[in-house]
């Protein structure tokens, strides 16, 4: 393929293998660096034509930003990953009519992290290296908002964003590099049949790689889990309340909901009339029962299906989304499956992944971790129904988890577990090694943890 340089950028110069300047089109490359560790590269091309920017440490332009076309010529390109206060070097891309033309290499030099962010410590146990970016949210529940942050293969920051409210999940879209941000607002429902009085409203914040960009959803009151399905779809949970006849109790429920862009909801599943309701454990008089207590919703693309998990059930489920039908639910007991090996699976569950042949559970007080936080791996047939623990872990020490806490799958099959309140990430081997751990400052927790293997979104094309 015939390549050619695009000429001057940033400062004068020449490529040397480029031919004099007057012979090609003089081209202005534009940088611009934000949140310390985001470069938007911009340049202009002549009529339309594929751009991208291959990037890298001095000397090493070994990572590519996806490609994008550009109508009238005008180029941008994100560089994200990037290291702070760090030297890269960089040169744009251009395709057109079959002819590849590059820019000069340009140095590029990112800045510091925001300050005010919690510093995070961590301890290296043996890998050098993780898998994945993990997404994060830090929150000390004192009003004054909340962090999303990203960390690298080498559990640096290399993204960091504010948001107010307490955050509860952080996640990289799926469908482009921006980032969203669940929130509880301090705003209570005020009740009314919908989500029970006192819960706390729910905003999603999407947020641009610059941070430039800032969209605020409003979600309906009693969000405890999100999703992203599609692009400007989101999946939730959506606290409920309902009474039954001959009882004042209030029960409280998560119902499985979808959320387009304008905020219309469409309720897909809801264990009222779905699961059987024990009678007996209402209390007296007119006191709230929290039911289910669902709250972590995991989505497989592959399969068009919803993972949920009701912890006070002890129960999880998957759900199909073209039909709202419940496919089957696994618990203590089997539940729909037949339980193979070790009796105590679950007993009761806070977080459930798929992962290839089966899910990957967590729970503050597993019994297979002694009551202590835990995560486990339990393989399933489907087609058998049986089910079966073939791996568990439990970090040291009884940590208390108090909040939140989930367990995630990489790319690798090494596996992370997020300690909640407890302010504490352990990631771990395949053969139940602790490899690595990151400690948030005392006083914050963890909301849920994510893993993506791209920062610019897995469904977005990927990199060149």
């Amino acid at each position: 393929m015939y390549r050619r340089c695009l000429g001057p950028l940033v400062i004068m110069g020449l490529c040397s293998a480029c031919g004099p300047a007057d012979e090609l089109p003089q081209e202005e490359l534009s940088v611009n660096v934000a949140l310390g560790t985001v470069v938007t590269v911009s340049w202009q091309s002549e009529g339309s034509s594929e751009g991208w920017v291959e990037f890298g440490l001095p000397g090493e332009l070994d990572r590519t930003t996806p490609a994008s076309a550009a109508e009238e010529g005008q180029h941008e390109a994100v560089l994200l990953g990037l290291k702070p206060s760090t030297g890269y070097e960089l040169r744009a891309a251009t395709l057109q009519d079959g002819v590849e033309s590059y820019s000069e290499v340009v140095a590029v030099d990112t800045g510091p992290m925001d300050p005010a962010l919690p510093d995070l410590s961590l301890v290296w146990s043996g890998s050098e290296e993780v898998a994945d970016y993990q997404v994060l949210s830090l929150s000390d529940f004192s009003g004054d908002g909340s962090w999303a942050v990203v960390l690298d293969q080498d559990l640096g920051p290399t993204w960091a964003y504010q948001v107010p409210g307490d955050a509860f999940r952080a996640r990289a879209s799926r469908f482009s590099g921006d980032f969203l941000v669940g929130t509880f607002s301090g705003e209570e429902e005020q009740g009314g049949g919908a989500a029970p009085e006192g819960s706390p409203s729910g905003v999603i914040y999407r947020i641009s790689p610059a941070g430039d960009q800032v969209e605020e959803q409003q979600m309906p009151g009693g969000l405890v889990d999100f999703v992203e399905v599609e692009d400007g779809l989101l999946a939730g949970l959506l606290e409920f309340e309902f009474q039954v006849d001959g009882y004042e109790a209030q029960i409280m429920a998560e119902k499985l909901v979808e959320i387009d862009g304008d905020g219309d909801v469409r309720e897909l599943w809801s264990p009222q009339g779905a699961l059987e309701l024990d009678e007996s454990l209402l209390p007296d008089g007119d006191e709230s029962f929290d039911w289910t207590h669902t709250n972590y919703l995991s989505y497989d693309s592959s399969e068009q299906a919803y993972y949920l998990s009701m912890r006070n059930l002890g129960l999880v489920a998957k759900v199909d989304r073209a039909s709202g039908d419940l496919l089957w639910l696994l618990g203590d007991d089997g539940a729909d499956f037949q339980l193979q090996g070790e009796p105590d699976l679950l007993c009761i569950v806070h977080s459930i992944e798929p992962v290839e042949g089966g899910v990957l559970l967590f729970d503050q007080t597993m019994p297979a971790a002694n009551f202590c936080p835990g995560m486990s791996l339990v393989e399933l047939d489907e087609d058998a129904m049986t089910a079966e623990q073939v791996w568990s872990y439990a970090p040291e020490g009884c940590p208390q988890v108090g909040w939140g806490g989930n367990a995630v799958e990489l790319a690798d099959g090494s596996r992370t577990i997020d300690l909640g309140c407890a302010g504490r990430i352990e990631g771990t081997t395949a053969e139940d090694e602790l490899a690595w751990s990151v400690e948030s400052p005392l006083d914050f927790c963890l909301g849920y943890t994510s893993a993506t293997a791209s920062l610019y979104g897995q469904d977005s094309g990927g990199s060149r």
